[in-house]
């Protein structure tokens, strides 16, 4: 049997910082878990919008329009193909300069649109324009 050897030297400063980063708050377990994420989103992720496009449950999705990880051009997908077309009623908002973790880069806008959906009237006038969030869903 004929076996292929690699031999790939790490200098010792990556190899430190590589372990730093997988012992820091748990990152092991964390890798650990976001690869069970992205496996269990592989099999079931059609599954799931098909059942979200059947709820009956009201629904409001938040975009941060800055969002590298999962760009706009994921939550227009989503909005035009499952959520748009719901007898239920659905909200669609993207917040200007947040990014993916939106809750944490906008909180305030967050709550006012969470509040919205929950039918309290938001004057949203005393955002600034380029910060206020925008709809798309018409």
């Amino acid at each position: 049997m004929n076996k292929t050897t690699h031999n790939i030297t790490e200098s010792p400063e990556k190899v430190r910082s590589n372990a730093f980063i997988l012992g820091y708050q748990n990152g092991g377990q964390i890798q650990h878990d976001i690869i069970q994420y992205l496996n269990q989103r592989k099999h079931y992720e059609v599954q799931w919008l098909e059942n979200l496009r059947n709820s009956t449950v009201p629904t409001t999705l938040v975009w941060g329009e800055e969002d590298t990880i999962a760009p706009t051009k994921v939550s227009d997908y989503v909005w035009a193909n499952y959520l748009k077309v719901r007898t239920a009623q659905s909200n669609y908002w993207i917040i200007p300069g947040a990014n993916h973790y939106v809750q944490n880069d906008k909180p305030e806008i967050v709550s006012k649109l969470i509040r919205r959906s929950f039918g309290e009237e938001v004057d949203f006038r005393e955002i600034s324009e380029e910060e206020r969030p925008y709809s798309r869903m018409a």
